[in-house]
């Protein structure tokens, strides 16, 4: 598939292209989600992939880690808001407004991005399990598992093993709230 996409990218030829493939969808110009109901939403990769319009297309690209939580502030620019994981800063978008019920939403290629000093969770590590050359895991807070996918590199730099306490900080700019109606 990788070949075909370089030939086709080199040619400069327009492709259209439809796939389950989030790898190929990653790497397309243009993505359109189609659902039982239709046109679900559509734009460029990264806003399709980064900050999908609804739930139902957050868990068809991938966002495995959803928190209901609840709107404390929101400035126009960033968001408060209360989870099961406490209180995490955010993104203010949607026209999101206090005291509104949302989604949370990270990726979980993105639970271990900047060590900053906002949005510290701290758990204990469950489930680790290799796919290929990235390492899956959960970290379990409270009753919540926090999924993790990250290189194996990192994961040998962090001496990660299943039932070792870990802090992470999750960079607010990677959150992404979804309305609930």
């Amino acid at each position: 598939m990788q070949g075909c996409w370089s030939a086709l990218e080199s040619l400069q030829i327009p492709t259209l292209a439809a796939s389950h493939d989030h790898w190929l969808a990653q790497r397309a110009d243009w993505v359109a989600v189609l659902t039982k109901a239709g046109l679900a939403q559509q734009g460029t990769s990264e806003e399709i992939f980064a900050r999908p319009a609804s739930l139902e297309v957050a868990r068809l690209v991938g966002f495995r880690n959803l928190l209901e939580g609840t709107v404390l502030a929101a400035d126009g620019t960033w968001a408060q808001v209360q989870t099961p994981l406490g209180v995490l800063k955010a993104p203010c978008r949607n026209g999101i407004s206090v005291g509104q019920r949302v989604m949370l939403g990270v990726r979980p290629e993105e639970v271990f991005t900047l060590d900053g000093p906002e949005n510290r969770i701290r758990g204990q590590v469950r489930n680790l399990r290799t796919q290929g050359l990235r390492v899956r895991g959960e970290l379990g807070v409270g009753a919540v598992g926090l999924d993790f996918l990250m290189p194996r590199y990192k994961q040998a730099q962090l001496e990660l093993a299943e039932g070792r306490w870990l802090e992470v900080a999750l960079e607010p700019r990677f959150l992404h709230l979804i309305p609930l109606a």
